[in-house]
């Protein structure tokens, strides 16, 4: 009767052992690309600046030319989903650190409360793109800021 309790016991804690290191790969995964997911479109603004001064978008009546209106980033492990209306178009990305490489950019991230996720793009850290108007070049630098929240 001893060993049938032994034996009960020792499996009682061997399915326990199992269970929890289960649930650890789980969180050290989701822990390790916080990105995973869908991000819906909540709001745009840049910081220009120039001559040591920062000018604020949400402070000027400029029309940034930034329409990300009904856009949704999804990220998977390794490949960034930026869909608008009917189009899309995939990236293949990395992380290292709070930064995303993608193609010739190099965005800084931040999520806040796992359901908020703003994305920097600083041009200081790529060449001059197409999408990004020329007026925003004669300043020393922009950051364009997007902020998503999860769907």
């Amino acid at each position: 009767m001893k060993r049938k309790k032994l034996f009960a016991v020792m499996m009682i804690c061997m399915g326990a052992l199992c269970l929890f290191n289960g649930c650890d790969k789980d969180d050290e995964d989701a822990a390790a690309n916080p990105l995973v997911g869908s991000w819906k479109y909540e709001s745009a603004y840049v910081l220009l600046y120039l001559d040591g001064n920062v000018y604020d978008s949400r402070n000027m009546d400029i029309d940034t030319g930034l329409d990300f209106a009904g856009s949704t980033f999804t990220f998977t492990d390794d490949t960034w989903t930026i869909s608008q209306g009917r189009s899309s178009e995939s990236y293949a990305y990395t992380l290292n650190g709070n930064k995303i490489y993608a193609d010739r950019l190099i965005l800084e991230y931040s999520i806040t409360g796992k359901s908020t996720l703003e994305i920097v793009f600083d041009t200081s850290d790529f060449e001059k793109l197409e999408t990004v108007p020329d007026e925003f070049y004669e300043f020393d630098n922009v950051e364009i800021i997007l902020t998503f929240k999860k769907s």
